[in-house]
């Protein structure tokens, strides 16, 4: 392990971490756009090259944990904080939006089911109905 010669001059509060934060995922929203639809094709591409299905927010996640095995080296960095607490956020993100699109596909699907028969109006009709 090797010390960081990262260094603060001064007192840092935890709300100028998440002001920090949300800009840079301002910015790079503005450069890359929606960040679901750049991590369904980082899903993709990480799905093609490992052979198993990873979902965006698996991206995000795994993306996350590469910062924090930085931050594990000792080797701190700022700029590794920083985009460890937004892969985080970005994770919660995509996972709000796959659970929000499984539960669409799921009421989209449902079907009939026995409940829903009316059973009456069959017992009631005749053969030559």
């Amino acid at each position: 392990m090797t010390k960081s010669p990262f260094r603060y001059k001064e007192l840092k509060e935890p709300s100028e971490f998440l002001t920090q934060c949300a800009s840079i995922l301002k910015d790079r929203g503005n450069e890359y756009g929606t960040h679901y639809d750049l991590f369904q094709r980082k899903a993709k591409r990480f799905s093609f090259a490992s052979g198993e299905k990873i979902t965006p927010s698996t991206v995000a996640r795994m993306m996350a944990e590469m910062k924090l095995a930085r931050l594990d080296l000792n080797n701190y960095d700022e700029d590794s904080l920083i985009d460890c607490i937004n892969y985080l956020c970005l994770y919660g993100s995509c996972m709000s939006m796959e659970h929000v699109q499984q539960d669409k596909t799921s009421n989209n699907k449902k079907g009939k089911t026995v409940a829903d028969i009316d059973f009456s109006s069959i017992l009631n009709k005749s053969i030559s109905d």
